[in-house]
Formats: C-alpha cells, sequence, structure tokens
C-alpha cells in the first residue's frame, strides 16, 4: 500500500513540464531513427543508379563513387525505385514529343531512346549477347569465355532489333502519354526486382565480373525490392487486370532467363542480369498492351 502511494505521489508531482520533456525525447528519437533509415535508402538509391544508370552523370562530368564488392547486393531494395525512374523519363520524354505534335512513332522511338540513354545501352547489349551464347554450343567454360567477346552475333543482333521492335510497338500501340508513362514505369520497377532476385536465386557464374562484384543478395533485401515493386506498378497502373497480368508474364520472363542461364551457364552472370532486366520488362509491356 505504501509503495503504491509513493508511485501516485511521484506521478502527481511530474507536472506539464516534464510529460513534455519526455513527448519531445520520444519524438527526437524517432526523428532520428527516420533520418537514419532516409540515409540508408538515400544511399542505397544511389548506389543502385551507380551500377545500372551511370552514364548521363559521366557525361555532365559528374564523379561518381566506385562502388565496392557486395554493395550492389546490399543496395538491392531499392532497384525497383531507380528502375521506376528510368521509366518515368522515358514516358516524360513521350509526353514531351506528343506535346510537340509528333507522331505517337516518333515519340515512341524517342521514349525508347531515352531508356537506353540512361543505361548507356548495357541491359540491351547484354541481353543480345546473351541470347547468342543461349543458341551456341559447348560445355559451359565455352559459353562463359564467349561471353567475354566484344562482338555480338547475327542471332543476337537480330534478338535485339526485334526487341526494340516490341517496345517502340508497344509504347505507340498504347499511346496515351499518362498510360505510356505508367506502363513504363511499372516495367522498370519490375525488371529491376526481378534482377535483384537474380541476384538472390542465383549464385555468380564466375569467381570474377559484375555479377561476382555485387555479391548474393539477401532473402529479407529481395523480399522488399518485390513488394516494393508491386506497390509502384499498383500506384503506376491502378488496374487490377493489368497488375496482375504484369506481374505474371512478367514473372514468367524472369524465370525463363533465370532457368536457361542455371542450365546453361552455371549461375548468373551480367548478361543473365541483361537479360531478366529486358526480358521482364517487355513481358510487362506486352500483358500491358494485351490487357489495356
Amino acid at each position: 500500500m505504501a509503495k503504491a502511494a509513493q508511485k501516485r505521489s511521484s506521478a502527481s508531482d511530474s507536472g506539464p513540464d516534464d510529460i513534455w520533456v519526455e513527448v519531445m525525447e520520444t519524438l527526437r528519437s524517432w526523428g532520428s531513427a527516420a533520418i537514419e533509415i532516409l540515409k540508408g535508402w538515400g544511399r542505397a538509391v544511389v548506389i543502385a543508379t551507380v551500377a545500372f544508370f551511370s552514364i548521363p552523370f559521366t557525361l555532365c562530368g559528374v564523379t561518381l563513387p566506385k562502388l565496392k564488392k557486395g554493395e550492389v547486393s546490399q543496395a538491392a531494395r531499392a532497384l525497383p525505385v531507380v528502375g521506376l525512374a528510368a521509366g518515368l523519363i522515358g514516358g516524360i520524354v513521350f509526353t514531351a514529343a506528343a506535346f510537340l505534335g509528333l507522331p505517337p512513332l516518333v515519340a515512341a522511338i524517342l521514349a525508347i531512346a531515352a531508356l537506353i540513354f540512361l543505361s548507356g545501352g548495357g541491359n540491351e547489349g547484354e541481353f543480345a549477347r546473351l541470347a547468342d551464347v543461349l543458341v551456341s554450343g559447348g560445355s559451359k567454360t565455352q559459353k562463359l569465355a564467349q561471353l567475354k567477346e566484344p562482338a555480338i552475333g547475327a542471332y543476337g543482333i537480330c534478338v535485339l532489333v526485334l526487341c526494340l521492335g516490341l517496345r517502340v510497338g508497344i509504347v505507340t500501340y498504347i499511346a496515351h502519354p499518362a498510360a505510356v508513362a505508367g506502363a513504363l514505369g511499372a516495367a522498370g520497377a519490375l525488371s529491376f526486382a526481378a534482377v535483384a532476385v537474380a541476384l538472390y536465386a542465383l549464385r555468380p557464374a564466375r569467381r570474377s565480373g559484375f555479377a561476382f562484384q555485387a555479391g548474393r543478395v539477401t532473402a529479407d533485401q529481395a523480399l522488399v525490392a518485390v513488394l516494393l515493386a508491386v506497390l509502384l506498378m499498383i500506384l503506376c497502373l491502378l488496374d487490377a487486370a493489368l497488375i496482375f497480368g504484369a506481374l505474371v508474364i512478367g514473372a514468367l520472363a524472369a524465370a525463363k532467363f533465370a532457368w536457361f542461364s542455371k542450365r546453361d551457364l552455371g549461375g548468373t552472370t551480367k548478361a543473365v542480369l541483361g537479360g531478366v532486366q529486358q526480358g521482364t520488362e517487355i513481358g510487362v509491356l506486352l500483358a500491358i498492351a494485351a490487357l489495356i
């Protein structure tokens, strides 16, 4: 009884100033935690940008930080964000071209050209190189060696041209600027989330190169990337049928390239990541075009 009375007495002794101090300390601790979270996400976005979209900054004379081994995998959760940003930039280019009165086909070509400029054509080139290797004969070691060759064969060039044509054709078909921006944003978000999943599911095919330096993505990073991509797709498409169809077709495209790579190469390489990204992006755009 005496202890209870003492507690009630101490509680009654604490005035409004003490309560206000406690509230401010709580808010300060929450604010510090929020700032640390934002700093972590900001750094992750920077790393993801440097890894996949460094060309525009280099051309502008911006000195980018050199990535260390494992940094890309640690920032994998931010890949859908940079994919979304790239897609929206393509949508802005399409909208600007349409506003200037250019035909939809020309606007679509400019939008896809903007995407290629942002990445330096890296994913497209790696996709073509992977297509060449997957249809060639030889052992896994021979195919990995072939991936290092700078030249792209006739099959890879044909695949590259057809895929560029598909992307331009789909954007031309969608036509409406807002719908184009939404489709490209959704495709970018999911396709780069697929890259994070590939880095989680597949080990590096060799102990060198981009995939090895990127490191293995942890399960929680891959899960956050996928959930974030789904959320961004919902915001971009605002249609249940489009979202479901894009998710299914995009996931199937990514799984197809991952399976081929596991079978023929024994793991992932930069070319595999390019193939996964491009295949998923095209799959999402095809699904949207079919269901729109």
